[in-house]
C-alpha cells in the first residue's frame, strides 16, 4: 500500500476529515490532500507530526514514506557496517525460515507427497468437521448458491502434499502458514473458487476461469478487490433510501393492535375442484409451523380449515377444537395427498398435476397465516386479516403501474423443469408472486444507483442470492434454525404447496433476507479473508476449533 494511501485509510478509520488533520498537522489541507494523491513526498517533519495525529508508529510511517527512522540512520552513520552485515543476516534467517516450512521446491521429476501417503484418514476427519458447517469455516466459497461446493481442507491438503516431497508429513504442514510461492495453480472450472481460494492462501499464483457467468462473479467478489468500509458505506446508503420502501411492504399490527413488522408470510397454493369448481386449498397437513428441534415438547401452530384461525396445540395432538368456531378436527390431514386431492365441498378426489396442467397456468395461492415480530422483540403467529390482504393489493396495484422490465425467459423443459412445467409454470417470473417481484425490483433499482464498483458488484450478487430465499418454492423449516428452506432444497424445482414469502429486507430475526445475508454471506467472507483459519481437532472427544 502506498504511503498516502495508508493515511488517507488510516485517517479515514478515525473518523478524521481532510481539514481538520490539516489543521492538526499545522499544514494546508490542499497540501495534505496531494500527499494522500501521491503528487509529493512528506517532509520529515510532516512524517513525525502525521505519526503523532494517526496514533501510529513514527518509525512504520517513516518506512513506508521511505525514510530510514532517526534512531536507524543514526546507527547506520555511526556504524554502516555493522548496520549492513546486521540486515544481511536478519533478511537470510528469515528466507530460511520460510523456506523450512516445505523441504524442497517443486522442481524435476521427483515423487511428491500426494503419489504415496496421502494422511486420508487425518484430512478426512477435518473434512468431515468442515462440511457440517461450511459457510462458517469456509464462507468465501459461499457467497452465492453453487451445487459443487468442494471442501476447503482437502483442496489445501491436496495442493500441499503435491509440493512437498515423498514421505513428507502432509498433517504437520496443513496447520502451519506456508509459502508455495514458486508453485501456480490453474482451475479451468473453478466453480465456486474453492482450489483458486485455497491456492492463493497457501502463498500460490492462483489462476481461475469458468465458463459460468455465476461462478466468475462469485469468485470475483470473495476473492477480489473488495474494501470492508466502502462496502459497508454502500450498504448503509441502501438501508437509508431502499429498506424503508421494502419495510412498508410488511407492515402489520400485532394482536394488540400495535404497529409490528412482518417476518414471513404464510400461502398455500388452491386448484379449482373439476366436479364442482370449489376452492380447494392443497394442505397436505394443517399444521403449518413447528419447532426444528423434535425433541423440544412447543407447541405447533395450526390453520381452522373452517374459519381459518390461527392457534397452538400439543405438538403430538392428533384433534385440535377451534377456539373461534368449535370445529373439532385432524389437524394431520389436510385434502392433498400425495398427487391427489380431495375436495372439501364434494369430496371428488383429482389428480393435482393433471388439473394444474389443464389450467395452463400456475396454481393460485391463499394468504393464509403471518408470523410477526413485536416491538419487544417476540415473535407471534396470527391469522390473516383484511388489512394484509389489501396491503398485498396494493402490491399488486403498485407493481403494475411501475410496469418494470421484469425477465420473461421461457422455462425450457428438461429433467428438473419438467415438474413445475405440469403444475402450469411457463416462465421464470411465474415462481414469485406480485409483491415479491416489486420488492426485487425496488432493491435492483437501488443497486444500480450505486457508483460502479467492486461493492456494487458485491451487493449485486447477493441480489442474485437473495432470489433462492424469495420466491413462491420456498418454504417453512420453523423455528430454532434457519426458517426459510430455499428453493433448491431439494435439488429439484419442487412446487411447493405451502411456501413462505420472507420479507424481503429483513430484520435481526429474518432468514434469508437481503440484510441478513450481507452479514452472513459477504461480511463473514471478508473476516474470513482477513483472518483465515483452518480447523484443528482436537484428540480428546475429536472436538473442533480453529488454528
Amino acid at each position: 500500500m502506498e504511503f498516502g494511501e495508508a493515511i488517507r485509510e488510516r485517517r479515514l478509520s478515525l473518523g478524521l476529515s481532510l481539514r481538520k488533520t490539516a489543521k492538526a498537522l499545522g499544514c494546508d489541507a490542499a497540501y495534505l490532500s496531494r500527499i494522500e494523491a501521491g503528487k509529493i513526498s512528506p517532509s520529515d517533519d510532516v512524517v513525525s507530526r502525521l505519526a503523532s495525529v494517526l496514533s501510529v508508529d513514527e518509525s512504520e510511517l517513516a518506512l513506508m514514506a521511505g525514510r530510514l527512522p532517526a534512531s536507524v540512520r543514526t546507527a547506520v552513520d555511526k556504524h554502516p557496517r555493522e548496520v549492513a552485515t546486521a540486515l544481511k543476516e536478519g533478511l537470510e534467517a528469515a528466507l530460511d525460515h520460510a523456506r523450512q516450512w516445505v523441504k524442497a521446491p517443486l522442481a524435476g521429476e521427483g515423487e511428491r507427497a500426494i503419489d504415496d501417503g496421502f494422511p486420508f484418514e487425518v484430512i478426512s476427519e477435518i473434512a468431515e468437521a468442515e462440511s457440517w458447517r461450511k459457510e462458517i469455516y469456509r464462507p468465501i466459497y459461499h457467497v452465492h448458491k453453487w451445487w459443487a461446493q468442494r471442501l476447503g481442507s482437502v483442496f489445501r491438503a491436496a495442493i500441499i502434499a503435491s509440493a512437498v516431497p515423498k514421505d513428507s508429513l502432509v498433517q504437520e504442514f496443513f496447520l502451519q502458514p506456508i509459502s508455495l510461492e514458486w508453485v501456480t495453480v490453474f482451475d479451468p472450472f473453478m466453480g465456486s473458487g474453492t482450489t483458486v481460494g485455497e491456492a492463493h492462501k497457501l502463498g500460490c499464483t492462483a489462476i481461475g476461469r469458468d465458463i459460468n457467468p455465476v461462478a466468475y462473479r462469485t469468485v470475483r467478489t470473495a476473492l477480489g478487490p473488495l474494501d470492508r468500509r466502502d462496502l459497508a458505506r454502500q450498504f448503509d446508503v441502501l438501508s437509508q433510501t431502499v429498506a424503508p420502501k421494502l419495510r412498508r411492504l410488511y407492515e402489520s399490527v400485532d394482536s394488540r393492535g400495535r404497529p409490528c413488522e412482518v417476518l414471513y408470510y404464510f400461502w398455500v397454493k388452491v386448484l379449482d375442484c373439476p366436479k364442482c369448481k370449489a376452492k380447494v386449498d392443497l394442505f397436505p397437513r394443517y399444521i403449518f409451523t413447528r419447532h426444528a428441534d423434535r425433541t423440544k415438547d412447543v407447541p405447533v401452530f395450526v390453520l381452522c380449515p373452517g374459519c381459518d384461525d390461527v392457534f397452538p396445540i400439543g405438538r403430538h395432538d392428533t384433534s385440535a377444537e377451534c377456539p373461534n368456531c368449535h370445529l373439532d378436527f385432524d389437524p394431520r390431514q389436510g385434502p392433498a395427498k400425495r398427487t391427489t386431492a380431495v375436495c372439501r365441498s364434494c369430496s371428488h378426489e383429482f389428480k393435482l398435476a393433471a388439473t394444474a396442467r389443464a389450467a395452463g397456468h400456475p396454481p393460485a395461492h391463499r394468504m393464509y397465516a403471518k408470523l410477526v415480530l413485536r416491538e419487544n422483540g417476540t415473535k407471534e403467529y396470527l391469522r390473516i386479516t383484511e388489512d394484509d390482504l389489501a396491503l398485498f393489493e396494493r402490491a399488486k396495484q403498485q407493481l403494475a403501474k411501475l410496469n418494470p422490465p421484469i425477465p420473461r425467459a421461457e422455462i425450457k423443459d428438461g429433467r428438473n423443469t419438467r415438474q413445475i412445467i405440469n403444475y402450469g409454470y411457463h416462465c421464470w417470473h411465474q415462481l414469485f408472486n406480485e409483491r415479491q417481484l416489486l420488492a426485487l425490483t425496488t432493491l435492483a433499482q437501488g443497486i444500480t444507483k450505486l457508483p460502479k464498483g467492486p461493492s456494487r458488484d458485491a451487493l449485486a450478487l447477493l441480489f442474485s442470492g437473495v432470489l433462492e430465499f424469495n420466491n413462491m418454492f420456498a418454504s417453512y423449516k420453523g423455528e430454532g434454525t434457519g426458517a426459510v428452506r430455499h428453493m433448491f432444497s431439494h435439488h429439484i424445482l419442487k412446487p411447493e404447496r405451502m411456501p413462505i414469502e420472507a420479507n424481503l429486507w429483513g430484520t435481526p430475526q429474518s432468514s434469508g433476507a437481503f440484510s441478513t445475508l450481507y452479514r452472513t454471506r459477504l461480511m463473514r467472507a471478508i473476516d474470513y479473508r482477513d483472518q483465515p483459519f483452518e480447523i484443528a481437532l482436537e484428540e480428546a472427544a475429536g472436538r473442533r476449533s480453529k488454528a
